[in-house]
């Protein structure tokens, strides 16, 4: 189901916008890995899944599994809630244990759909969750997702960077290790994002 649903969502971006991916070469082919990606759109979840080559496990907000129509669509593509404003360790287990069968994460590490397409500060989670993983974290960028339906005269990018490799095999981090890996991560996707040349509207 996963992949027939994918296939749905491309012919829809191919026939309602220009998109672009650029960066695929950076893609481990196997192996556990952490896609962490900017938020503006409903659509990011979606750019991210079909310009990937390999299926991906998101992490979404909870409150969206209350909704009947797309907690089905969330459960077909293999999404998993989290609780958003506390330490969901039911999350942290289900995403280690994914990991652990070679999987791919998808996570928003905002925590929220940005406003104004600045990139907010990221919520915690991400570099526990890189420690304890002990895998690769792929930083992403989407551009303009939010005129995905707006027509070819609205070019959308995604965009892959260099996996970012950590090793915490030899000691526990401290917090303000922790700290600085959550604006390692967060700083190479704002590059990604100062990469490009910006869109008009």
């Amino acid at each position: 189901m996963y992949r027939f649903f994918k296939l749905v969502c491309i012919l829809i971006l191919n026939i309602f916008s220009r998109w672009k991916v650029e960066g695929r070469e950076h893609i481990p082919p196997q192996g556990p890995l952490i896609l962490v990606c900017n938020h503006t759109s409903y659509w990011d979840p979606v750019l991210v899944g079909c310009a990937m080559t390999r299926e991906v496990r998101f992490m979404a907000k909870a409150e969206l599994f209350s909704i009947p129509v797309l907690n089905l669509i969330l459960h077909v593509v293999g999404a998993f809630p989290i609780k958003r404003g506390q330490s969901d360790r039911t999350a942290l287990r289900t995403a280690l244990k994914l990991l652990k069968d070679n999987e791919v994460i998808g996570i928003f590490p905002e925590g929220t759909r940005s406003k104004t397409g600045e990139l907010l500060p990221f919520k915690s989670g991400v570099n526990m969750l890189a420690y304890k993983a002990d895998c690769p974290i792929l930083p992403m960028a989407v551009i303009n997702a939010r005129k995905v339906l707006l027509g070819w005269w609205h070019p959308v990018k995604v965009i892959f960077g260099k996996p970012i490799f950590f090793s915490f095999k030899d000691s526990r981090p401290s917090r303000e290790e922790l700290e600085e890996l959550n604006e390692i991560i967060r700083q190479a996707v704002q590059d990604l994002l100062d990469s490009q040349v910006k869109v008009k509207a």
